[in-house]
């Protein structure tokens, strides 16, 4: 009798525990909001001279760039699979 893998239960993969299995972890660099601080104007969307920043259109923020606006990055641990090969029985 083959004994069952404890972490896979023989499938040869699991959930990732990183990401819970959605692939996809929240942007650190955002807080997962998708917006960062204006580089322009620094989140104050003015300019210098109290005029609107034309960067950020006046709101003080623009789109992440490391997220690209979504709040959500790839998941490191499974490359943003949601599963993990099991290494302990390798089935």
């Amino acid at each position: 009798m083959v004994e069952k893998c404890t972490t896979c239960g023989n499938t040869g993969r699991f959930i990732c525990l990183v990401c819970g299995g959605s692939g996809e972890k929240d942007c650190i660099e955002c807080d997962d909001s998708g917006k960062i601080n204006c580089i322009d104007c620094n989140g104050t969307g003015l300019k210098t001279e109290g005029e609107k920043c034309t960067m950020c259109d006046g709101t003080g923020k623009e789109q992440c760039l490391v997220c690209f606006g979504t709040g959500k990055v790839k998941c490191l641990k499974c490359t943003g699979s949601g599963i993990i090969r099991c290494l302990n029985c390798e089935s």
